[in-house]
């Protein structure tokens, strides 16, 4: 018990997040498995539809524009829409 007492006394941050993140990573796996293989058994498949995907690509843009700048009424858009963006631009 002195041990484990001992071991845990003497863990840093950075050691048990890893440590706790390994737990939680193996406890999601097994539930997802365990769902798995509840749908195997009754003979059920997973989903209703035929899989159609070959691949998937993912994107992540770091600093990109949020949904609230994307969504937002642009007044100003409208205004210069369908005019020459060269006409607009100051030429020195």
């Amino acid at each position: 018990m002195d041990e484990i007492q001992s071991a845990l006394h003497n863990m840093d941050r950075r050691r048990m997040l890893k440590l706790g993140a390994a737990g939680l990573g193996g406890m999601a796996l097994a539930g997802m498995q365990a769902a798995h293989s509840k749908a195997g058994k009754q003979g059920r498949p997973e989903s209703h539809h035929a899989p159609r995907a070959k691949r998937v690509i993912y994107l992540f843009q770091s600093g990109g524009p949020s949904q609230v700048d994307l969504f937002d009424p642009k007044p100003a858009l409208a205004k210069y829409h369908g005019k020459d963006i060269f006409e607009l631009v100051d030429k020195k």
